[in-house]
């Protein structure tokens, strides 16, 4: 009778334990592991976006820096074929708007350029 009794409280030694890890200890330290997943998702996902922002950016840049570069290239075509003097002789051909123009689009892309940050 003594060995039903002891293994009654054991049994009963065993529930409450399985109840206090269960309940007390496991799920909390489970919610615990999810939040943290979940954060860490979220985080990924967030430089994902950025990433993919930033490729965007770039792409739009390179755009941009092609597009004034075939501008120049239209505003400054000439042979190569002209030694230093004839160039420099070219580009005072140039009408004093013409050199206004020229400065005020070269001042609003640097502008554009140091405000965006290139």
């Amino acid at each position: 009778m003594n060995i039903n009794a002891t293994v009654f409280v054991q049994m009963v030694n065993f529930g409450i334990t399985y109840y206090f890890l269960k309940h007390i200890l496991c799920i909390p330290v489970i919610e615990r592991i999810k939040q943290k997943e979940a954060a860490r998702d979220l985080l990924l996902k967030s430089l994902q976006a950025k990433d993919a922002k930033l490729l965007v950016l770039q792409e739009q840049k390179s755009q941009k820096l092609q597009v004034f570069r075939q501008q120049m290239c239209q505003l400054y075509r000439v042979d190569t074929n002209y030694d230093h003097d004839q160039l420099a002789a070219f580009e005072y051909q140039r009408s004093e708007k013409q050199r206004a123009e020229l400065a005020a689009k070269v001042k609003a892309f640097l502008l554009e350029k140091v405000t965006h940050g290139f």
